[in-house]
């Protein structure tokens, strides 16, 4: 059996087949900090025709940790024009929900773990900690996701765990 590395980290790091990892980097005594990037070029989504880079931004987002150590994906999001002067939508942001919300810190699993955890009780502090991510950064992701449907034996979330008004 062959091993692939890339296969493996992507099983490992949870991108599905839409994201390309394009480099690892393996800080002595920090994150492993993974780079990834949308596989295809998408499609216009006002008008469904071709569409033309526009420059990139880089988003560092924590993610649950692998092998002991924290772990990092440096999204590539790239801009995009539709050249189609009828067209009402310019430009606008690759996104792919399974890997993080738009303007999110935190890789949806990630969310979800940390959502999950709040909701049986454990401080926003420690896992934070845990994660190697801010307070804030955690907090952000756990109010966004405990909105969100989390279906299966982990339905019990964050503002279920908080004490009622009387």
């Amino acid at each position: 059996m062959r091993l692939d590395a890339v296969r493996a980290l992507r099983v490992v790091v949870g991108l599905g087949a839409g994201v390309a990892v394009t480099g690892v980097e393996d800080r002595r005594g920090g994150p492993l900090v993974v780079g990834v990037e949308l596989a295809v070029r998408p499609c216009c989504g006002g008008c469904g025709g071709r569409v033309h880079g526009h420059g990139a931004s880089t988003v560092g987002l924590a993610d649950l940790r692998a092998f002991g150590r924290a772990v990092r994906l440096g999204w590539r999001k790239r801009r995009w024009l539709c050249p189609e002067e009828s067209c009402a939508v310019r430009t606008f942001t690759g996104q792919d929900p399974a890997v993080a919300p738009p303007r999110a810190r935190m890789t949806s699993r990630a969310a979800r773990h940390a959502t999950r955890r709040a909701g049986l009780g454990r401080a926003i502090s420690e896992i934070a900690a845990e994660l190697g991510a801010g307070w804030h950064t955690v907090m952000a992701a756990v109010h966004r996701w405990d909105v969100m449907d989390l279906s299966g034996p982990y339905r019990k979330t964050f503002t279920d765990a908080l004490p009622r008004a009387r």
